[in-house]
C-alpha cells in the first residue's frame, strides 16, 4: 500500500516504512519527501521511532511531528564571517508562516546561546549581521516561528569565523573599472551585480585592478557548485539554474573541470531560477525535482503572485533538461489529473497512473485559477 502525501514536497526522498495505528498495523511506504496525514509510528534510517499524531513530515534525513521549521539557508557547513550580513531562509511545514520569529546560534562548545533575531514575522527570510563579539567556532542554527521550531536532527552546523582577508586561492579582479570577476583555480566567474558581490561576503577593497590581458588569461565559466554539495548550477545573471542530472550536464557539452567549487555562501548569493522561458514565449515553473510545469496563461501566472521580471530567459537546450510535469492536483485534493493538450483528464486509480509511466514526483499542486482554466476531458481508467 502506498501513502500519498497531502501536499508535494520540495526534495526527493528515499522510501520509509510507516506503521499506522489501529487494532492492526498496515505497513506502507512513503514514496517521497513530504507532508503526510494520519496517526503513525515512523522509523527513520537510524532505527529511531518517532510517534506522530494527525500529521507528520518525512524525507531522506528526518521524520517528525508538525508543525516544524525546515531551514533552507545557510546550508549545513557554511562559513559565516563576523561583521558580515547573511540571509537566513526557511519554510514552515504544517503551520503558519506568521508569528514570533526566533533565530539563535547554539554553540557546540556550550557557550551561551546567541539570539540573532527575536520578533514578529510574516515572511520566510531575514537578513542578519553576525555579531563581532561572539566566539569563533561551530554553532547549531535554530529557527522557530510561533509553535513551529527546527529540529536538532536537521539544524545546520555553521562555522563562525573572525573577519579577515580573502581565502588564499581566491582573487577579485577588475580591468579598468570594468566587470568584476572572482578567480579561482584558473577559472574566472563574472560577478553580475553589487548585491551578489555583497552577499558573497566580498569586500570592495580586495579588488585588484588588472589589464584586459590578465582577465583574458583565465577561462571564464558559468558553472558552480557548493563545496558540500554535488548540485551543479548554470549562472544566468543573478540567477542560478540547477542542472538536474549528470546526463543533462554531459549532453550539453559541459565539463566538470569547468565547474568552480565555492563556499555555500557564494552559491547562496545567486537566487535559484524557478520561472523560465525560452524564445517561444511560453513560461514554465521549475520544481525541486528537476521537472518543469507549463503555466498556461497570464492570469494563472499572476494568481500565484509571480513577477514577470523574475522570469529567466534560457536557451532551448537548457529548457530541455527538465521533463514535463503533466500531472496536477487541485490544492490538497487526492484526485490527480493529466493535462493532455490543454485538457484535464482525471486519472481514476494508481494503476491508471502507473500506465502513464509517471510517478508522484510528476504531480504539481495547482490553485483554483489554474485548475479551472483547463476544460475537462475523458477520464483515464
Amino acid at each position: 500500500m502506498v501513502l500519498a502525501p497531502t501536499s508535494l514536497a520540495f526534495a526527493s526522498g528515499e522510501c520509509r516504512t510507516v506503521t499506522f495505528g489501529g487494532s492492526s498495523f498496515d505497513e506502507i511506504k512513503v514514496p517521497q519527501a513530504g507532508l503526510y496525514a494520519g496517526e503513525a509510528r515512523v522509523i527513520d534510517t537510524s532505527n529511531r521511532e518517532v510517534n506522530t499524531a494527525n500529521n507528520f513530515y518525512a524525507d531522506e534525513r528526518y521524520v517528525g511531528t508538525l508543525p516544524m521549521v525546515d531551514i533552507l539557508a545557510p546550508e549545513p557547513g557554511a562559513t559565516l564571517e563576523k561583521g558580515k550580513n547573511y540571509t537566513f531562509r526557511w519554510r514552515v511545514l504544517g503551520g503558519a508562516t506568521s508569528g514570533t520569529l526566533s533565530i539563535r546560534l547554539l554553540s557546540i562548545r556550550s557557550y551561551p546561546p546567541v539570539v540573532l533575531r527575536q520578533g514578529a514575522t510574516t515572511g520566510t527570510s531575514f537578513s542578519l549581521t553576525i555579531p563581532e563579539h561572539i566566539p569563533a567556532g561551530d554553532y547549531r542554527l535554530e529557527i522557530s516561528v510561533g509553535a513551529a521550531t527546527s529540529s536538532s536532527l536537521r539544524d545546520p552546523i555553521l562555522n563562525i569565523v573572525d573577519s579577515g582577508t580573502l581565502p588564499a586561492d581566491l582573487r577579485l579582479i577588475q580591468a579598468e573599472q570594468g566587470t568584476v570577476y572572482a578567480v579561482k583555480d584558473g577559472l574566472a566567474r563574472w560577478i553580475p551585480s553589487p548585491q551578489v558581490f555583497n552577499e558573497s561576503g566580498f569586500r570592495w577593497g580586495d579588488i585588484e585592478e588588472v589589464s584586459f590581458a590578465v582577465v583574458q588569461s583565465f577561462q571564464q565559466t558559468s558553472l558552480i557548485r557548493a563545496e558540500n554539495s554535488p548540485s551543479v548550477y548554470y549562472l544566468i545573471g543573478e540567477r542560478k539554474l540547477w542542472i538536474p542530472t549528470a546526463s543533462a550536464f554531459r549532453d550539453r557539452g559541459f565539463s566538470f573541470s569547468d565547474v568552480m567549487v565555492l563556499p555555500a555562501r557564494e552559491v547562496d548569493a545567486y537566487h535559484t531560477a524557478d520561472l523560465v522561458s525560452s524564445f517561444s514565449g511560453e513560461v514554465y515553473y521549475l520544481n525541486r525535482h528537476g521537472r518543469k510545469h507549463h503555466i498556461p496563461n497570464p492570469e494563472t501566472f499572476n494568481s500565484y503572485g509571480n513577477r514577470w521580471e523574475d522570469v529567466v530567459l534560457v536557451w532551448p537546450s537548457l529548457l530541455e533538461m527538465y521533463p514535463d510535469s503533466l500531472l496536477v492536483r487541485h490544492g490538497n485534493s487526492p484526485e490527480v489529473y493529466l493535462i493532455d493538450h490543454g485538457v484535464k483528464r482525471w486519472v481514476t486509480s494508481w494503476n491508471a497512473l502507473a500506465s502513464l509511466g509517471m510517478g508522484t514526483l510528476y504531480i504539481v499542486p495547482v490553485n483554483s485559477t489554474e485548475f479551472n482554466s483547463y476544460p475537462e476531458g475523458e477520464r483515464i481508467e
